[in-house]
């Protein structure tokens, strides 16, 4: 029995790179937030941190986030002159340091900023030119990146206009706002890449505060202090202020001063130029910084505030102090007062002084106030710190730390932190410092003992809100928020601090609050929204599963945290809707970024609208408020998600569309035959002249038809499957043209909307005349046109409407006629004028919608054009608000002198590659034209025309395009009345007819449109005339009629439809048809093929709007951004109008979906318990597949490649699906198997079989199967460890100590988690061993780290490997051994002692002498070796070598002796080439080429080359020549001819070819001319009579008539005829003013006729014998207070009533009365929170009631008001409470470890505000552990108790407020433990290495490391016995020896009890 113990070890990564930078910007403008207001915070102050080493005396620190965390760091000066630290603002640690001997002397002047704009810091150091000074750096800045290493040095010394040594402060500034950042001090300026100078100024100005002192005496703070500021009128730049000088700036050369100048400007002050400290700011608040100056030059104290005024230094205002004054602190700047006006604080010996000023020459003293600071250049800074309004001034003197206030004239100390300093120059700063929100104060300050000079943090008590938030960066001395970026870049073109955000910056050397003018504050928040992408339904399962995304908008200024909650409604949770369920997200989602694709799946019964709502776990219904949400969000309105579109079945990609970006497998197509039959009609009656467009409406993959009600007052969405309504858009102003609805997805979510074009008419109110209308699926109106779309011509109908995105930005545009407006707001954006509209008035006045077309016309492809009619527009979209900024710019083209508008299509009819403008023209006088032009130059030019008279029907029919040959060609088919014609364009500028036909179409001829049904290369042309569908082959001449079927029309420029209207995959026609009885109403009728045909050609399942063809609308019912060119996409098979897409390639392929499956193998595991192997994986089903992998799915696994050798381990099967871009992950699957060493699975198989696999291997279909096969080489390693320990003792298995024996495993995890390697520790326990050894040796023996040279009896005592006592007794006989030395020479080997030696060298024998040691003889032999040399030779022939010819290949040898006389050999290795002769023998017809030359001739040729070795090659060919033979014959027949075993019916030359009897062609060649017999059958229906070949018919019948045609073949006519009779009637009526008869309306007696058709077509005349009696009209007007009785009705209201009797004929006697009641009456209800202020007599009410007031109007009637008001209350609850470390609050479940004012907001049931305050003070506890490891007893300090043995010890206490404070004692005393190193060593020498001793334990040196004096370490070793010298340091770093000096180390022991001890000192090295 064993025991088995399990551990893991985990790999982590770390974090950010130091150094670079990160955004952590505080508040971005480009983000969003929410406001909450900040609390006023008391000021108090106490001392948080403190560095942990000491800091430079003389430096004010920085402040900048150096590690990317966020969190910024302090950096300083360290104590040592080489050091600059980096502090934790946490705990104070230093968390890096520079060390550099460019410092210098003391810690150098600094600043920080990213000067190159790369994302990382750099470090600009202003060195001292002083003796301590490195000389390379002396007077110089230096540039350091973050890591130590210099990035550059600058090219010359600042301070090269002065002799003092002192620094000044470096900062930085673009001046020239080029984008490269410059650094300056004093007056010079450089490149912040490169390190060149710039430009200098010279000896004027440089901002010192005591000027040009060559002793140094008095030096500044900091040295000098010059400011880059816009400081003139010039914008394009900065200027330099450097006391006395104000420097205009010139740089265009960035790499050294040639070209570059800095202009002085100088200001004398009291007739001389005194230099100093120079801040600026806006004193005279004229919007323009001034320059501010305080100078103690010459000891005489003054500051001073001049002006650029047009461009020259103006003194603005001065105050002089009495003499001797060494120093003045820089001038400090900000509003003190909280009135906004700026005062200047300075600091001199022993005072402070604040001035203002008041306008006047000398400034305004405010106050004085006495301090501790001798120096006099201490520094100050301001921060509203409580929200007050009023700066409050932060100063450090020499003994405190104080926080000021301020009035008018006194200053107030309101506290106050002893800070002791020598204060010198450094100062404190302030900003948020460890990222907490709030303020901190930074300053340094001695220790308590006042030794060690230390940074600290201050703050206010934890007992207390922080202090106001503000900024988190202070990059260098000179600072001002707006000189450096949030992310430590320098900006380009800084803002003015006289007047960025109302002056909120004009201040010096203050930090920014982050509050507005209000004490608001920005919160971060996240910006969430989503969207319902799908939604599939599995009714095996009967689940929901929704797929969604969430998106943290890329404006959020916070993360939205893991365990989001996202809710699912059945209904609208806002009124009724029910939850549910929840989703929680596991991950975080960061701004910008999101969770895709996410899935919920659910069940849910009588599922009707799906809500989803994000960041909520609302379990109820009614409106969202605030509360309702769990994070802080910018804007919650976004949060619900709807979908209308719910799925019932389960499917990927459900709908099949071909999808260029997914994959399929494709199959050949079966043609079908073309027979027509009807399938579905629609139950409801729609006008046949109505067009039906297709659309997916619903997203389940079955298209709807749409089209207008029979009504006209609403849309009809009708189920192609049943013919059934599903439902209807309510459109009551819906227009009755033809064309008067379109469909699209206008935004994208996968919804689409509805557009359709409102009548004119009466009964239609005015505004919504001629508008257009967008309706969501849902029947809710999107919008309304803010315009009308009507022309400005006379007498025109708007035109069909259609979609495009003209001018390419993603946001589509709906265009009617020439008219375009915005499709997602209706607002009209351009109107074409008195131009072409695309159709047009006959000349009988008859109009018909007008057709233009967007396209790509010209040679600019970055938009569309329109064409329409005559007119091309070009179309200039840039403002999609309104008119403004937008054009249609007209191209107009005369058509014989004329403008002929028409009905307008396009097509490649020329194949230029460019669509041409093909145009229908309406006759407006005598004839019909049919024209087409192109775009050349931007300029239309006429291409083909043709024409015809008009006769009475003047209209015709839009041209429609397709390839009816079959040749590739488009061809034109027009119609007019009773005729259709076919053209195609020849290159001539007529067109050319190919055919004309009758048709039964006698009114406005319909539209024909053109589909290959059968997969022939021929598109069949669909005609719906007045009585039958038809489909005709156009291909030839007469056409074909295929097939057809009754279906009755009255025709008015409607089409049928094609498409895949079902989903079955294949197409099918719809048009409406009308009955026998009523030819303009019917149903809408669906064809197809006889179900027992395999069906037509699969075409798409859209056809959205009227003017259609495949390329103007995506297959997901967008609009294409970028629409494709019609002429050329896919090689034109686009090229064509009013014609459906086929989905079969060229080659009659039709693509089907497919899956596309892949795997991974993740990892391997290996579970000891079970001893088997579990492999964790993941499948694939990509994005592009088009199916999903069904569940049940075969993942076989086997050991080895299955291709080859692999065996079949086991199979895996999926429980579920896989949807497309979907997954199944972390799948797990267990196995045993023995020699497992390559892992394979391979995914939708289960062959148990080896060799590569087939398709047929895999058992769900696939676009590609090569990729489903994934492999691990690495497999889990299996490590067997046999321990031994004694008896007692414990062993490290790792990180776990254990003492038991017994079977333990350890798992050791790679970086993905996965099972690396598996130890197996056996161990066992084991007593002391004895052990006796008895030992002869030879001369020595080594023995327990001893060399023992001398027989004897030794004894050691030791441990042995298992830590146990071993007791070792040793008896040692030592002999000696003894060596002898010869030498000699051989040729090539030497025999010596049994071996043959080859050669030279020195060679031992060992033998053994009589005691048993070493004998050993050594030999110097010399070996020579042979020589032998190879010659490898080829020659032709012969070749001469040695005295002798070779003719034959062969292998020669020569020998001879060397100098050494040793054999020489000389090998001939020899080629003879002989040379090549090639017979050829060759026949051929006619010719033959060979060789490069052309032969005709037989004969015998030759030739000769060279081969490869140089030699001839000749080669002979025997050439025979045969002729072939022709013969021609002319033929011409009727009909056929037969040829040579073939029938011909087509004219042309025909070739024929044989074998004559030399095998060559005879080629008989036939000139064939085929005239065709014509055949044609007329099936016309007339009335009454018909006149057919001069022959009068008056009966039904067949009639034939045969002749000659013009080619001399038959010519037969066959008639089948209809007569129908015609038929009148009489009818008499009596009326009253008027009577509507057929559509007219009458007002007078008389006999009417109208002239109709009958039922069988033929003229039916109806005579109206009509009778009108006039009705009588009155109207009255009355008015009165109150009511009135008129004609026994009581009337009380304004308005116009009518009243109608009867006369005495019967007929209407209206009255129409106008009433006007003066009295009036107003009745309010409301209801409200609190009180209610009622506007009409001013009254506020606090309760319920009924309130009524009374006035008289100016009519002298009553107006009476009354208001019904209810008022709910508001509550308001107070909750205290004190705790120890957190607080679960029990109203809202949140837990608080902070004190605070807390609110929880509810609303009551009336939604009035409920108030929940809790006024929390939590307490903190305190727990602290000390771990001490120590040889002797320990004294703890905390209680100061004694401990002399090892323990656990406790310490509990209480605080002030009762709660914890615990510590606690880890104890380990080791007493027996003895620990000795040496302090010196001499490597070489006798002490050669440095290691640890250890004496009373068993110990291991865990860890044992050496630093230099720079801190790198240098050597480490780890876990190695103690007491060994040389498994210690050596005295090397990298193989080299190090040079002496004092080296330190530290050592961590690893005692036998698991005890830790640390030890370190110093070493010194000696050479």
């Amino acid at each position: 029995m064993f025991k088995l113990h399990i551990f893991y070890i985990f790999i982590a990564s770390f974090g950010p790179i130091f150094g670079q930078v990160q955004t952590c910007l505080p508040y971005d403008t480009n983000l969003c937030y929410i406001k909450e207001k900040f609390p006023v915070s008391e000021l108090k102050i106490e001392k948080r941190i403190e560095s942990e080493e000491g800091v430079s005396l003389s430096r004010t620190s920085l402040l900048a986030d150096i590690d990317g965390d966020c969190i910024p760091e302090l950096i300083i000066g360290g104590i040592e002159n080489n050091q600059l630290n980096f502090i934790n603002p946490f705990n104070g640690k230093t968390i890096k340091k520079i060390n550099s001997d460019y410092f210098g002397e003391s810690a150098s002047p600094f600043a920080i900023a990213d000067v190159d704009n790369d994302g990382k810091i750099e470090i600009v150091l202003s060195m001292y030119d002083g003796i301590f000074t490195s000389p390379s750096v002396k007077g110089k800045l230096v540039c350091l990146n973050l890591d130590g290493t210099t990035k550059w040095i600058s090219d010359q010394k600042y301070g090269q206009n002065i002799s003092f040594s002192k620094s000044g402060c470096p900062a930085f500034a673009d001046f020239n706002q080029d984008g490269k950042t410059e650094v300056y001090i004093h007056n010079s300026i450089f490149n912040g890449q490169t390190g060149a100078m710039l430009c200098n100024g010279g000896l004027n100005g440089i901002g010192n505060q005591t000027g040009v002192d060559p002793t140094g005496i008095g030096s500044s703070s900091e040295g000098t202090l010059s400011v880059a500021a816009q400081l003139d009128d010039d914008p394009a730049d900065l200027e330099l202020a450097a006391g006395y000088s104000v420097y205009k700036v010139m740089i265009s050369n960035p790499s050294s001063q040639l070209g570059n100048k800095m202009t002085p400007l100088n200001i004398l002050i009291d007739s001389e130029y005194r230099d100093g400290l120079t801040s600026v700011a806006d004193i005279n608040k004229d919007g323009k910084l001034d320059v501010i100056v305080s100078s103690a030059q010459k000891n005489i104290g003054t500051l001073y505030v001049y002006s650029m005024i047009k461009g020259l230094p103006t003194l603005l205002t001065k105050k002089s102090f009495s003499n001797n004054i060494s120093n003045i602190g820089p001038a400090l700047i900000g509003d003190i007062n909280g009135t906004g006006q700026l005062s200047i604080i300075i600091d001199r010996p022993d005072s402070l002084f604040s001035f203002n000023y008041d306008g006047t020459t000398m400034l305004n003293q405010q106050w004085t106030m006495k301090v501790d600071d001798k120096s006099g250049d201490s520094n100050l800074t301001l921060f509203d710190l409580d929200n007050d309004g009023r700066n409050e001034i932060i100063y450090r003197d020499e003994s405190f730390l104080r926080i000021l206030n301020s009035a008018s004239n006194f200053s107030n100390e309101l506290t106050k932190i002893k800070c002791p300093a020598p204060s010198r120059h450094e100062g404190p700063i302030v900003g948020d410092i460890d990222n907490s929100g709030n303020v901190k104060i930074c300053v340094s300050c001695f220790n308590i003992d006042s030794t060690l000079m230390k940074l600290y943090i201050f703050a206010p008590p934890d007992t207390l809100p922080g202090w106001a938030p503000g900024r988190g960066i202070w990059n260098q001395y000179a600072y001002n928020p707006l000189f450096i970026n949030d992310n430590l870049s320098v900006p380009q073109f800084p803002k003015n601090q006289a007047t960025y955000m109302n002056g909120k910056y004009n201040n010096f050397m203050q930090q920014e609050s982050l509050l507005d003018n209000n004490g608001m504050y920005k919160k971060s928040a996240a910006s969430l929204t989503g969207k319902i992408k799908s939604v599939n339904y599995n009714s095996n399962n009967d689940v929901y599963t929704v797929t969604f995304d969430i998106y943290n908008r890329a404006d959020a200024s916070a993360k939205a945290d893991s365990n989001l909650a996202v809710s699912f409604y059945n209904g609208n949770p806002a009124t009724t809707g029910a939850l549910i369920g929840i989703y929680h997200t596991l991950k975080k989602i960061y701004a910008g970024d999101s969770l895709l694709n996410l899935q919920y799946t659910f069940s849910a019964s009588n599922l009707s609208d799906l809500f989803m709502v994000i960041n909520t776990t609302r379990n109820k219904s009614g409106a969202f408020d605030p509360v309702d949400f769990i994070i802080s969000e910018c804007d919650y309105t976004d949060n619900i998600f709807r979908t209308l579109v719910l799925p019932k079945d389960e499917s990927v990609n459900p709908c099949n569309y071909i999808d260029t970006h997914l994959c399929y497998i494709k199959e050949k197509f079966l043609p079908s035959k073309i027979i027509l039959e009807k399938k579905i009609e629609s139950k409801e009656d729609v006008y046949t002249i109505e067009q039906a467009l297709l659309a997916d409406m619903d997203n389940d993959c079955i298209p709807e038809l749409i089209i207008p009600a029979s009504d006209y007052e609403s849309i009809l969405i009708i189920d192609s499957k049943t013919g059934l309504t599903k439902w209807e858009i309510n459109a009551p102003y819906l227009s009755n043209s033809s064309n008067s609805i379109a469909v699209a997805d206008l935004d994208d979510d996968g919804l689409p909307e509805i557009f359709c074009k409102s009548r004119i008419g009466s009964q239609i109110p005015v505004n919504m005349q001629s508008k257009l209308f967008c309706y969501n699926l849902n029947g809710s109106l999107r919008w309304i046109s803010d315009e009308s779309f009507e022309s400005e011509i006379q007498n025109q109908l708007g035109g069909s409407i259609a979609l495009a995105d003209f001018n390419q930005d993603g946001i589509p545009e709906i265009y009617i006629s020439n008219k375009i407006f915005n499709a997602k707001t209706g607002i009209k954006l351009a109107d074409g004028g008195l131009n072409g509209i695309g159709g047009g008035s006959d000349k009988n006045g008859y109009t018909l919608p007008p057709i233009a077309i967007a396209a790509q016309l010209d040679n600019d492809t970055t938009d569309l054009e329109l064409a329409a009619g005559y007119t091309v527009y070009k179309v200039i979209i840039r403002n999609p608000d309104g008119m403004i900024g937008n054009n249609m710019i007209a191209n107009n083209i005369k058509i014989n002198n004329e403008f002929r508008d028409g009905y307008t299509t396009v097509s490649d009819i020329d194949a230029d590659g460019k669509l041409e403008i093909i145009v229908g023209g309406i006759a407006i006088k005598n004839n019909i034209l049919l024209y087409a032009y192109k775009m050349s130059n931007g300029i239309p030019q006429l291409l083909a025309q043709v024409s015809f008279l008009a006769g009475i029907q003047a209209t015709c029919s839009p041209p429609s395009i397709g390839d009816i040959k079959g040749n590739g060609r488009p061809s034109v088919l027009f119609a007019r009345t009773s005729i259709l014609n076919s053209y195609s364009y020849n290159g001539t500028t007529t067109f050319k007819l190919d055919w004309s036909m009758n048709v039964t179409d006698l009114e406005s001829p319909a539209i024909s449109t053109m589909f290959d049904f059968n997969n022939d290369g021929i598109q069949e042309i669909v005609y719906r005339d007045d009585t039958f569908l038809r489909i005709f082959n156009g291909s030839v001449i007469p056409p074909m009629e295929i097939t057809k079927y009754n279906c009755s029309s009255n025709t008015s420029l409607e089409y049928p439809i094609i498409g895949d209207l079902d989903h079955t995959g294949h197409a099918k026609i719809c048009v409406p048809c009308g009955s026998n009885l009523d030819v303009t109403r019917g149903k809408l009728t669906i064809f197809g093929p006889p179900d027992s045909l395999t069906g037509w050609t699969p075409a798409r399942g859209v056809w959205n709007q009227y003017n259609y063809h495949v390329l103007n609308i995506n297959d997901d019912l967008t609009v294409p951004r970028i629409q494709k060119n019609n002429a050329t996409f896919k090689n034109g098979k686009y090229n064509n109008f009013f014609v459906q897409e086929s989905l079969l390639d060229s080659n009659g392929m039709l693509k089907k979906p497919a899956a596309s499956l892949t795997c991974n193998i993740k990892c391997i595991n290996f579970d000891p318990l079970t001893n088997e192997y579990i492999v964790v994986f993941d499948l694939y089903n990509r994005k592009d597949a088009t199916i999903v992998a069904d569940s049940n799915l075969a993942v076989s696994f086997y050991n080895g490649d299955p291709t080859s050798s692999g065996t079949l381990i086991g199979i895996y099967y999926t429980l579920k699906t896989i949807l497309a871009g979907d997954s199944l992950l972390n799948l797990e699957y267990r196995f045993s198997t023995s020699n497992l060493k390559d892992l394979f699975m391979v995914v939708n198989t289960n062959r148990n079989g080896s060799g590569a696999f087939e398709d047929k291997d895999f058992t769900q279909v696939e676009c590609d199967y090569t990729d489903n096969i994934s492999r691990t080489l690495e497999l889990p390693k299996l490590d067997s460890i046999q321990a031994k320990i004694c008896k007692g003792a414990s062993f490290h298995f790792f990180d776990t100590i254990i003492q038991d024996p017994g079977i333990y495993y350890r798992k050791q995890s790679n970086i993905n988690g996965c099972d690396s390697l598996i130890y197996f520790l056996n161990l066992s326990t084991v007593d002391t061993i004895y052990t006796k050894q008895s030992i002869q040796a030879c001369d020595d023996y080594q023995w327990n780290n001893k060399l023992l040279t001398q027989s004897g009896i030794y004894e050691f005592d030791t441990l042995n490997q298992f830590g146990c006592d071993s007791i070792i007794s040793l008896n040692l006989i030592i002999n000696r051994s003894n060596s002898l030395k010869i030498q000699d020479t051989a040729c090539y080997s030497y025999y010596w002692n049994g071996q043959t030696y080859y050669n030279s060298g020195s060679y031992a024998f060992h033998t053994k002498n009589n005691s048993g040691c070493d004998s050993t003889i050594t030999l110097d032999l010399f070996i020579y070796k042979i020589d032998t040399t190879d010659l490898i030779v080829e020659s032709c022939n012969d070749y001469y070598w040695g005295r002798f010819y070779y003719n034959m290949s062969g292998y020669w040898k020569f020998d001879t002796l060397n100098r050494f006389g040793c054999d020489s050999m000389i090998n001939l290795w020899l080629t003879i080439i002989k040379e090549i002769k090639i017979t050829q023998l060759q026949t051929a017809c006619d010719s033959l080429r060979w060789n490069g030359v052309t032969y005709t001739q037989s004969g015998i040729y030759t030739d000769t080359t060279q081969s490869v070795k140089g030699c001839d090659s000749i080669t002979t060919l025997q050439l025979t020549i045969s002729k072939s033979n022709q013969a021609i014959t002319k033929q011409t027949s009727c009909d056929s001819y037969f040829w040579n075993g073939n029938t011909y019916t087509q004219s042309g030359i025909y070739k024929f070819t044989i074998r004559n009897v030399n095998g060559c062609d005879s080629i008989e060649t036939l000139q064939l001319t085929i005239k065709k017999s014509t055949n044609s059958t007329t099936n016309r229906t007339t009335c009454d009579s018909l006149m057919w070949n001069n022959i009068v018919y008056k009966k039904s019948g067949t009639y034939q008539y045969t002749t000659l045609n013009a080619s001399g073949c038959d010519s037969i006519a066959i008639l089948n005829l209809i007569v129908n009779p015609s038929n009148q009637i009489r009818i008499q009526q009596t009326a009253c003013n008027s009577y509507t008869w057929n559509g007219k309306t009458y007002t007078q007696s008389g006999l009417y006729n109208y002239q109709t058709i009958n039922s069988t077509g033929c003229d039916s005349m109806v005579t109206l014998e009509l009778n009108i009696i006039p009705s009588s009209l009155k109207d009255t007007s009355i008015t009165i207070c109150d009511s009135i009785t008129f004609l026994n009705k009581t009337l009380n209201t304004n308005g116009n009533y009518t009243f109608t009797l009867q006369n005495t004929q019967g007929c209407d006697s209206v009255i129409n009365l106008n009433l006007n009641v003066n009295s009036q009456h107003f009745k309010s209800n409301v209801s409200s929170c609190g009180s209610y202020q009622w506007n009409v007599n001013g009254t506020a009410y606090d309760s319920s009631g009924i309130y009524i007031a009374k006035y008289t109007n100016r009519s002298s009637c009553d107006s009476i008001y009354q208001l019904d008001l209810t008022i709910y209350k508001n509550y308001e609850i107070k909750e205290k409470a004190e705790v120890c470390n957190e607080y679960l609050w029990p109203v809202n479940k949140v837990l608080y470890t902070q004190s605070g004012d807390y609110i929880y907001q509810l609303k009551t049931n009336h939604g009035c505000d409920s108030i929940i305050k809790l006024n929390l003070l939590v307490n903190p506890e305190f727990k602290h552990t000390d771990t001490v490891s120590t040889t002797d007893a320990y004294t703890w300090p905390v209680n100061q108790k004694t401990y002399p043995s090892s323990g656990t010890y406790q310490e509990v206490y209480q605080t002030q407020n009762g709660c914890d404070s615990i510590h606690l004692l880890l104890l380990s005393i080791n007493k027996d433990v003895s620990i000795y190193y040496p302090n010196i060593i001499h490597p070489g020498g006798l002490n050669s290495y440095f290691t640890i001793y250890v004496y009373g334990a068993s110990a291991t040196i865990k860890t044992l490391s050496i630093y230099d004096r720079w801190g790198e370490r240098i050597w480490q070793k780890q876990n190695f016995p103690p007491n060994e010298l040389q498994q210690g340091w050596d005295g090397k770093y990298k193989d080299q020896d190090v040079m002496p000096g004092v080296y330190v180390w530290h050592a961590e022991l690893l005692l036998r009890d698991g005890s830790v001890i640390m030890e370190k000192g110093d070493v010194t090295v000696m050479r």
